[in-house]
């Protein structure tokens, strides 16, 4: 039997019951028309209602019902047919209202311990709630804090709060008893929803007042964090700080002096993020807030990169200058890596383009104000003293002329802003960008546009001996002393694969460069020193001439020798007013540029054709007063040697009695020499052994070669790799 059939039995007792009626003689009268519902449990209980009646007669009813045996029968039939359904019906009955029975106790198990749980959770909000309105602030207004009026705000609310709040509970816990889960939860949001709100107001705005101090305020700010507010509480930890820092920029006093108010300003931003950074820990726990604390820190950098770059990089200030800037701010940023945060990588990354921009233009006017001074140089040597030397660390003087001067204060300079910065690991890692390979460019740069403009200079025909000696001089200066400095405040500092191979390379290049041009200032020299000095050929045929007495005794040089050896004496002056050091090398090399061009076969073709013994005997005198008069350095003796045996070989040839040679030889000539009258004998400066330093030979920029000094060149030998004096 199902539910409806159920409800219909129930309603339909009293409705028989209106209908049925007993007659005088005992028979029930029913009521044929009305309808009756068709069904075994229907009618079996309206029979048995029928049966109860106090008029009801049995014999009667059978009467009735039942004209025959057969009828009887039926009914019987009928009867137990109707026993069998309702038995299987009340089964299915009982069985299904067990089930239901079970799921329903189930069900009231679980929300009994939903509504345990949700009465515990409304306890908890109820003591959060009293203590939160017992809370007291005892700093006054007049005093500097604003919680003095919070507390005044909530004393008038607390005896209605309380009264509220136990309303609420009472209420609840009816819910809660009515299983009305929905309107419990609603009732304690609502009730707790506008008391908190009032609360976090009154926090917010507490935490914002410029006087509190910071322990209150980090106490206020942990109170919203555990009210359940973590990201209103950071966002209003981060709006103070914002405002302290616009504050602070407010309060700097300009000088006028751009270093002074970048270390200002540079020291009021990172030491802010780092004391903002401590209160964040103490306050935020969770490492995932950490992400907010530093897009904020992002955001303040990129406003202070705004700055720094309108008042630095955009203001036409000088390199130096801009230098100094971006090494106070990224040593203030340092500041932060005691607390765990690095953050020089991005100031790195946003000065990085108006850093290059900035040197390039430097760069440029560095090389105009090198050339400028070049264009207005006389080539006079001046004393110029140093910071120090490369050996040592005491200062000294070093003979140069004023643009060699000036390349030098440019490039010590530029070297000093460089180690503010570009060379500064504990700054910027060098390794990550390119503004070291290009400074360490600009510096070749500026010193292969100085050594251009000398090579110019040098060919031209309006420039000295003593002009000439200045370039050599500021040449070697360049490669031996100003480039040594500059590898050495590199050394260190800079990777090989980052520039110093380069520099090492160049250095070695700067040497050749100075051999190139010491060689092409006797080169150019040699050719007058011949005509004018020497005066080769216009006078040899009257020192060699024919005639007279061939046993006449030779007792001096040629005069045209001798003036050489007084023109040696010059040169040698000149040289050690600037490269004293290289005075026997370079009357060495004159020596040997003059005979490379007397042993030429087109200058023989002015000397007589035929030598007789004299002419012989001072020819033979003559190249070994040359030979004594280079001094004995032994940097071209064998050279000399070569091109003395060349000469007098070639005198030899021509001799009208060939058999006379052997009676001269340089043994003798050497001795002639010394025994010359005083009055007649050079007085040459005697010199050391000075041999020159072993380096590998080459040129960096070779003059333009003549026909003349091409073939001086072809016929300069080589020296056996043996000797250690060779150049």
């Amino acid at each position: 039997m199902n539910a409806k059939s159920s409800r219909v039995a129930r309603g339909l007792v009293p409705r028989r019951l209106k209908k049925v009626a007993t007659g005088g003689d005992g028979e029930l009268k029913t009521d044929e028309e009305a309808p009756v519902a068709n069904t075994p449990l229907v009618n079996l209980r309206t029979t048995l209602e029928l049966f109860g009646l106090p008029g009801f007669k049995v014999d009667m009813y059978v009467e009735r019902r039942i004209k025959d045996s057969k009828e009887v029968s039926g009914h019987r039939d009928e009867l137990s047919t109707r026993k069998v359904l309702l038995n299987e019906a009340l089964k299915t009955f009982v069985t299904d209202n067990y089930r239901k029975f079970i799921h329903t106790s189930k069900e009231i198990e679980h929300i009994e311990g939903d509504m345990s749980n949700l009465y515990n959770t409304l306890t908890h909000y109820s003591g959060a709630l009293k203590k939160l309105q017992d809370m007291s602030f005892t700093s006054e207004i007049e005093d500097g804090n604003i919680t003095q009026s919070m507390d005044n705000d909530t004393q008038d609310t607390k005896p209605h709060s309380t009264d509220l709040l136990g309303e609420v509970l009472e209420e609840l816990g009816t819910l809660m008893f009515e299983s009305k889960l929905d309107q419990a939860v609603t009732l304690i949001t609502s009730a707790i929803k506008g008391k908190l709100e009032q609360l976090i107001g009154l926090l917010s705005e507490a935490t914002q007042s410029d006087v509190l101090k910071s322990s209150e305020r980090r106490r206020y700010l942990n109170h919203i964090v555990q009210l359940g507010y973590p990201e209103k509480a950071l966002r209003l930890f981060l709006q103070h700080r914002r405002s302290v820092l616009r504050a602070s920029y407010g309060q700097i006093r300009s000088t006028g002096e751009l270093t002074s108010y970048i270390t200002d300003v540079s020291g009021i931003i990172f030491s802010t993020v780092a004391m903002a950074w401590i209160d964040f820990r103490r306050i935020f726990r969770q490492p995932a807030r950490a992400s907010a604390f530093y897009r904020w820190v992002i955001d303040e950098l990129y406003a202070f990169d705004d700055t720094f770059t309108r008042l630095v990089f955009q203001s036409d200030s000088a390199f130096r200058v801009v230098c100094q800037c971006v090494h106070l701010a990224v040593l203030s940023c340092k500041v932060l890596e005691k607390q765990g945060m690095r953050f020089s990588f991005m100031l790195e990354t946003l000065f990085y383009d108006a850093l290059r921009a900035a040197f390039q233009s430097y760069s440029i006017a560095v090389r105009q104000t090198v050339s400028k001074s070049v264009k207005a140089e006389n080539w006079e040597i001046e004393q110029a003293w140093v910071k120090q030397s490369v050996s040592s660390e005491t200062a000294e003087k070093l003979s140069i002329t004023k643009s060699a001067r000036n390349l030098y204060d440019t490039v010590h300079q530029f070297i000093l802003d460089m180690k503010l910065v570009l060379i500064n690991p504990a700054l910027f890692d060098p390794t990550v960008n390119d503004l070291l390979p290009l400074a360490i460019s600009g510096i070749r740069s500026l010193f292969e546009d100085y050594l251009l403009a000398m090579t110019a200079a040098s060919k031209s025909d309006m420039i000295s001996d003593a002009q000439g000696m200045s370039i050599v001089a500021n040449c070697y200066f360049l490669a031996e002393d100003l480039f040594p400095r500059i590898k050495k405040q590199l050394a260190g500092k800079v990777d090989m694969k980052r520039g110093l191979s380069n520099i090492a390379a160049f250095h070695d290049q700067l040497g050749k460069f100075y051999k190139a041009q010491r060689d092409f200032f006797f080169q150019q020299r040699g050719d007058v020193w011949v005509r004018d000095v020497i005066r080769w050929p216009a006078n040899a045929s009257a020192w060699y001439k024919e005639g007279g007495n061939s046993d006449a005794p030779v007792e001096t040089p040629s005069p045209g020798f001798i003036n050489f050896g007084k023109y040696l004496e010059t040169l040698q002056s000149l040289a050690k007013s600037c490269l004293d050091a290289e005075v026997p090398r370079m009357q060495s090399r004159a020596v040997a540029e003059v005979l490379s061009l007397l042993r030429s076969d087109a200058q023989w073709s002015h000397a007589p054709e035929k030598f007789d013994t004299r002419a012989y005997r001072q020819l033979v005198l003559d190249m070994m007063f040359t030979k004594m008069a280079e001094g004995g350095s032994g940097h071209y003796l064998d050279s000399i040697s070569r091109y003395i045996g060349e000469i007098v070989g070639q005198a030899r040839k021509r001799l009208v009695n060939p058999g006379d040679a052997s009676a001269v030889d340089e043994a003798w000539a050497v001795t002639i020499v010394d025994c010359m009258p005083e009055k007649s004998r050079l007085s040459l400066v005697s010199v050391g052994d000075n041999a020159a330093p072993d380096r590998p030979p080459a040129q960096l920029v070779l003059p333009a070669r003549t026909p003349r000094t091409t073939r001086a060149l072809s016929t300069m030998p080589s020296k056996p790799k043996s000797s250690s004096k060779d150049l």
